[in-house]
Parts: C-alpha cells; sequence; structure tokens
C-alpha cells in the first residue's frame, strides 16, 4: 500500500464463540485461544423443554432455562383455577371445585330438591327423587 494509506485487516476469525453454535466472524479478531472473541449476541432461539415458547437469552452452551411462564387450568364452571408451569397443563388433572354443581337438571326436579353436588365434568349423578322421566319407576301403583 501507499504511504499514507492506513492498515486494515479484512480477515474474518472462524474460531467459535463461547456459545459453541456461532463463528466469531469478527475482522482482525486473534481467536478465542486469547478469549479475546466477543460473547455471542445472537438469540438462543432454542424450544424450551414446554414445547410451546423458544429461549430468548442471548445464546450460550449447554442448557436452556426452564420456561417461566404458567398455564392456567379451570374447573367445569370456571370457578376455581390452578397455575400450573407452562406445557404442564395437558398432564394436570382439573382442580377439585368446592362450587355446587350449576348444570340444569336432566329431569323435570329442580336442583334445589335434588341432593346437591359440585362442580364435575361429564354427567351429573343420577336422580335420587322418584322420577318417572328417567324410565325406572320406584313407586309403582
Amino acid at each position: 500500500g501507499n504511504c499514507g494509506e492506513s492498515f486494515r485487516c479484512e480477515m474474518r476469525c472462524n474460531k467459535m464463540r463461547n456459545c459453541g453454535r456461532h463463528k466469531c466472524r469478527r475482522r482482525c479478531c486473534d481467536g478465542n485461544e486469547n478469549g479475546n472473541c466477543p460473547p455471542c449476541q445472537e438469540v438462543c432461539g432454542r424450544g424450551l423443554r414446554c414445547g410451546v415458547h423458544k429461549c430468548d437469552k442471548p445464546c450460550h452452551a449447554g442448557d436452556c432455562l426452564p420456561c417461566v411462564l404458567t398455564a392456567n387450568i379451570y374447573c367445569a364452571c370456571k370457578q376455581t383455577v390452578l397455575s400450573v408451569p407452562c406445557g404442564e397443563e395437558k398432564k394436570a388433572r382439573p382442580p377439585k371445585c368446592d362450587y355446587s354443581c350449576a348444570k340444569p337438571s336432566t329431569c323435570h326436579h329442580t336442583n334445589q330438591v335434588k341432593k346437591p353436588h359440585n362442580c364435575h365434568f361429564g354427567e351429573c349423578p343420577p336422580c335420587i327423587c322418584i322420577c318417572n322421566k328417567s324410565g325406572i319407576n320406584l313407586n309403582p301403583k
């Protein structure tokens, strides 16, 4: 080069950064043997164990931290809620609910007359009143 020109290195570093996933690519870097490659600046982006979210931390070696988010699971009437770690909601059982079942009666007896029971998924227990609507005649003449 000419006497007035300043020296400019165009060599890019091909050493791996501390994450072990990305190359340094910095100009005129003297490599990671001296610890001079800067830490990786990319977002990790790997899928977390929850199976829903991705790691938003700077790129790193080793396992990602667990997902810090939670999911809510509700009882049938939606008045009782249980918070579980993200990704566990499919395996978790709905919370036990102490509120009374508010499903409408399937026979002609009102819910006030029938045996009270708590909130639940699925069918209500059979009517305990003498009920001709269910096809069972408990009071034959």
